[in-house]
């Protein structure tokens, strides 16, 4: 439910600032957001994993010695961030987006001091509380996002709308969970508790950078805004897929996964594909629906400047096909204790990408990075089958039903396209 009211605000907010915007400003945009992005990942120490499966995640004491380390780090990377602005946009050779990217950056402090009660509640199960949250944050980031476009008809809109999520969100943390108000605290023994813990998660973290950002940079470099800002639009619509799989994962599987763990390996064997066989089964299904009619929300929410924008939004909802089996793969793995996995599973995908790229870039041209990036998933899932039946988990029985499924999708989005785009032509006297 939340996916489908995050795709109705995010449409709505997407067709309103496109026609106040140009395609240059979403690609100014984002590139701002990727490089923020990696900065963020860089330094990803796996506050969420840490804290659910901790025995003393409850503790206030405990809880405001890992506040402290997320404060910290939170005011370093804005300090980096700001000071790297200037060299990263010569970099990129876009000198326009060095201010836009160094306010944005306070971002990382807002970010920082947020306080821990959304994760503490997960243990509880207090998915719905958080879900409700995400859309108000959401919503209003495109009220602010669309208001400042009317003023400054520039990046700057989509910058100050970032900012006032960000803002809103620090609030909220503390209104709404008043049990997490934290104070600085310090203990060397949880500190190197929490780095043996974060070290794996940091590794893994480098690499899903690379894997989630390379293609943003690499196609920032070799494409101009305008053509960048269709691949944005299109990246837009296709993260909420994404994003669906990740919250599911995060948010319901992994919880419900740690504490089958606690009653067992074999108990969280059995029950691995039955609490999930509903949700991906769907997910796949509508992934391949998107594949094959990513013409109609284009043709049908923007105007003629960003038609292209279909082509990529097809490729890129193909990446997100197997999305789910990988990640709820994932957080099976690391909900067993064996937190290597998302790490490994990334070195494929690196060695993936070393192979696929500079032949595909070379037989298509930019278009070949997306599509190299299309299929990235596809070393992930091997690689996480194989240990699934290695831990005596694996169901091909299962993996085949969700097979289908996508393969239903790409057919109902073939039949649903032509009849579709037959009415909005005929609706437009074309």
């Amino acid at each position: 439910m939340t996916t489908v009211v995050t795709l109705l605000i995010r449409l709505v907010g997407s067709m309103i600032l496109t026609r106040l915007l140009s395609p240059d400003v979403y690609g100014t945009a984002t590139i701002i957001i990727s490089l923020m992005m990696i900065m963020a990942m860089l330094t990803d120490l796996g506050f969420h994993a840490f804290l659910l499966r901790h025995p003393a995640g409850d503790d206030p004491h405990f809880l405001d010695i890992i506040w402290t380390i997320h404060a910290l780090r939170g005011l370093a990377l804005t300090i980096v961030a700001v000071s790297a602005a200037p060299t990263l946009a010569h970099l990129l050779q876009k000198p326009e987006i060095a201010m836009p990217l160094a306010v944005a950056s306070v971002s990382f402090l807002l970010n920082g001091l947020v306080s821990l009660g959304p994760i503490v509640i997960l243990r509880s199960g207090g998915v719905a509380k958080l879900c409700f949250i995400d859309i108000a944050l959401l919503l209003f980031q495109t009220i602010v996002g669309v208001l400042a476009a009317l003023i400054f008809r520039s990046a700057w809109a989509v910058i100050g709308g970032y900012l006032a999520q960000a803002a809103l969100n620090l609030l909220l943390s503390y209104i709404l969970f008043p049990f997490a108000r934290h104070r600085l605290a310090f203990s060397k023994s949880v500190t190197e508790e929490f780095w043996r813990f974060s070290k794996i998660i940091m590794v893994s973290s480098i690499l899903s950078l690379v894997i989630g950002q390379a293609d943003k940079v690499i196609l920032a470099r070799v494409l101009t805004l305008e053509e960048f800002g269709l691949y944005a639009i299109a990246l837009n619509l296709a993260s909420v897929m994404s994003n669906f799989a990740s919250i599911y994962v995060t948010r319901v599987l992994y919880p419900m996964y740690a504490k089958l763990w606690q009653q067992g390996e074999e108990v969280l064997a059995h029950n691995y594909y039955i609490v999930k066989r509903q949700v991906s089964m769907a997910f796949a299904f509508l992934a391949g629906a998107v594949v094959t009619s990513a013409a109609i929300p284009i043709y049908i929410l923007y105007d003629n400047r960003y038609v292209g924008a279909a082509f990529y939004l097809s490729i890129l909802a193909f990446g997100s096909i197997l999305a789910l089996n990988t990640k709820s793969a994932a957080e099976y793995m690391t909900a067993s204790g064996r937190i290597t996995g998302t790490m490994n599973s990334n070195i494929a995908r690196i060695v993936w990408l070393c192979f696929s790229l500079p032949v595909f870039y070379h037989l298509l041209g930019p278009t070949g990075v997306v599509v190299a990036f299309s299929l990235i998933e596809i070393p992930a899932l091997i690689y996480f089958l194989r240990k699934l039946g290695q831990f005596g988990v694996l169901d091909l029985r299962e993996e085949g039903w969700q097979g289908l499924a996508a393969f239903a999708g790409l057919a109902a989005g073939h039949f649903a396209k032509v009849p579709a785009l037959a009415v909005f032509n005929w609706y437009h006297g074309i």
